[in-house]
């Protein structure tokens, strides 16, 4: 409380544990309760105030190494003493606790509008499916556009849930496109007690594109459910093919001898870059093994889904102890042979463990086409014309949710394309010089291979894995 009288920031996670759950966790009143104290303390300082800054964040595989993560930061609240007189405790009068309860309110709402909050693992499959329709540009969108898209798809297929309770007064969610502001009215929430309206889920207003509500959309439950469906199918169907909707979408125009010599290539390519990473592999192998077995012990303590922090821990820990152990090995094994001195070799052998690292990214990627390519000319003219037919009516009726329902471009592939622009231009293609490591040629391309940042994918669900399985407990 002193740093904050002081001026100073604190940073508190209201959830109050970590959890690996499709849906927010309902927050702790710490925070609330904090702000309340400090106003207290300053209450006879009308113009003292304290500003709750909330940060939404998305990890998009936060159990895997070097995952993606969206950090939302989202408008400031201040509160003045004159301005809450509900969260200043006087002498004769206490701290009113539904104040409270309404602000914890407002910083879920407010945690929730820039993340992805689902009711299930399921249903952010089945929004990732249709996001995947909608929008097929993969990793040439930005990655919050992406998210918000997947969340808007949730809203959309999450029908009849409940969206309010207790201590909501006063707070509205107003939704157009993918803009979702959270308004609140802070006089009815904190003015004096007698005067503020009685907590009920009708002051909770969820508003979608053009001010109409999601209940008179055009779109019925019956439809939506019955879209769900259709596309958990069509993920199914994609899934024991092995491959990916994009796939499906560009093969109506490729040439079945083209498709051949694309899998060639890849095959000499996988090649090509096993045996460059192979000597490196050597020396990643003793940590591959070391953290392996670690892992392993951990795991079967628990649920997969309750040690995934420890495993990540574990990870750490114990590759950065073997890999230390490793580098000096490999520095006096390879001093000799490289007889330039200790401190180049002690450069050279972790370069190359870095390099090793890249060149199994890209076999890795190299790999996946050649499989990809493989299966689609395995599969039968007969079934990829039919499954290219459920993909166009899929299509169709996921655009029509997007724009009718949700408020969502009806031409996205133009709306969230990012390309090349200047600086200080305002079109999003500002951020194109950023697309979390796409290489653009020249010099740029090279410097670029070696950029921690650098990601072989092509969606910004992909990770070493073929698909988002999801190994936790169902809501």
């Amino acid at each position: 409380m002193e740093a904050l009288e002081q001026g100073d920031a604190i940073c508190l996670f209201p959830e109050g544990f970590s959890r690996y759950h499709p849906t927010m966790a309902p927050l702790k009143t710490g925070v609330a309760r904090i702000v309340s104290d400090v106003l207290s303390r300053n209450r006879d300082d009308p113009e003292f105030a304290v500003t709750v800054l909330t940060c939404s964040l998305t990890y998009v595989h936060r159990h895997a190494f070097r995952s993606d993560v969206l950090v939302s930061f989202n408008p400031p609240l201040r509160l003045t003493v004159k301005d809450t007189p509900s969260l200043v405790a006087t002498p004769n009068t206490p701290v009113n606790f539904e104040a409270v309860k309404s602000l914890t309110a407002f910083m879920h709402a407010q945690l929730s509008s820039n993340t992805i909050d689902s009711p299930s693992w399921d249903l952010i499959r089945i929004a990732k499916t249709a996001a995947r329709i909608y929008v097929p540009l993969g990793t040439r969108m930005r990655l919050g556009d992406w998210v918000r898209v997947v969340a808007r798809f949730v809203e959309g297929f999450a029908v009849g849930t409940v969206v309010a309770g207790e201590g909501t007064e006063g707070v509205a969610i107003e939704r157009k496109g993918l803009t979702r502001t959270v308004n609140w009215d802070s006089k009815s929430a904190f003015g004096s007690p007698e005067k503020r309206p009685a907590v009920t889920t009708e002051n909770i207003e969820h508003i979608v594109a053009e001010g109409q509500l999601q209940k008179d959309s055009e779109i019925s439950d019956a439809e939506r459910e019955q879209l769900a469906r259709d596309l958990t199918a069509y993920q199914d169907h994609l899934n024991a093919l092995g491959l990916k909707d994009d796939r499906i979408r560009q093969s109506e125009n490729v040439a079945r001898m083209i498709l051949l010599g694309r899998l060639v290539l890849r095959v000499l390519n996988t090649f090509l870059l096993l045996l460059l990473a192979l000597p490196g592999l050597i020396l990643w192998l003793p940590i591959f093994i070391t953290t392996a077995i670690y892992v392993r012990r951990l795991r079967s303590s628990g649920p997969l889904w309750d040690t995934q922090d420890e495993v990540a821990q574990t990870k750490l820990v114990y590759g950065l102890a073997s890999g230390i152990v490793v580098w000096g090995l490999a520095v006096i094994f390879t001093l000799p042979i490289f007889n330039t001195g200790l401190f180049l070799t002690m450069c050279i052998v972790p370069a190359w463990m870095w390099l090793t690292l890249r060149w199994t990214e890209d076999l890795v990627s190299a790999f996946r086409a050649s499989l990809a390519l493989y299966r689609l000319l395995r599969l039968g003219k007969a079934e990829l014309k039919r499954t290219r037919e459920i993909r166009e009516d899929l299509h169709g009726r996921v655009v029509n949710l997007a724009t009718i329902a949700l408020g969502l471009p009806a031409n996205p592939e133009d709306e969230f394309l990012v390309i090349k622009g200047e600086d200080g231009d305002d079109h999003p293609s500002r951020w194109g010089k950023h697309q979390r490591g796409r290489s653009k040629g020249g010099w740029d391309s090279a410097l670029r291979y070696f950029s921690i940042r650098r990601r072989r994918k092509r969606d910004w669900n992909e990770t070493l894995r073929w698909f988002d399985a999801t190994e936790f407990p169902k809501e």
